[in-house]
């Protein structure tokens, strides 16, 4: 229960796929933020050309803990709705370490070509070797409070 225009800044980091009603959350979000106030927040992106070839088998495909699934154009018509203008929106870079991407790589795609790393010893330091990587499924939306 934030009084109007409390915030000059908000950042939701994975939060808006998981609501069951997105609008009423950014009709929130606008009351509560100042005008001219940034929004920025990130969510798994359904144009993203891994999500078209992978359709249902996509890695962020989860319901029902998904909620609500964003195209590039929804965002933007849905800030807009409420009251947002779309300053920026890029591809999200995550750091994970080797040994969970390895892991990671297991799970959503099998064991093709993890294969050849099986014997790699994960427990080295080789492991804990923190690397940048992006699928370009992910969106960082930044957005300014208009009103």
């Amino acid at each position: 229960n934030f009084s109007e225009n409390f915030f000059d800044a908000i950042v939701l980091w994975d939060v808006i796929e998981h609501v069951l009603d997105p609008v009423a959350l950014l009709a929130e979000i606008q009351r509560i933020l100042h005008p001219g106030g940034l929004l920025v927040f990130t969510t798994p992106d359904t144009s993203s050309i891994l999500c078209r070839l992978q359709n249902k088998s996509w890695r962020l495909f989860d319901p029902p803990y998904h909620l609500n699934y964003f195209r590039r154009r929804n965002i933007r018509k849905i800030l807009g709705s409420a009251a947002f203008k779309v300053l920026k929106m890029q591809i999200t870079w995550e750091w994970h370490s080797f040994r969970y991407l390895l892991h990671a790589f297991r799970v959503y795609y099998g064991n093709l070509h993890i294969e050849c790393f099986k014997n790699l010893p994960l427990k080295s330091q080789l492991g804990t070797v923190i690397v940048p990587i992006t699928l370009c499924d992910i969106m960082t939306v930044y957005a300014i409070n208009e009103t």
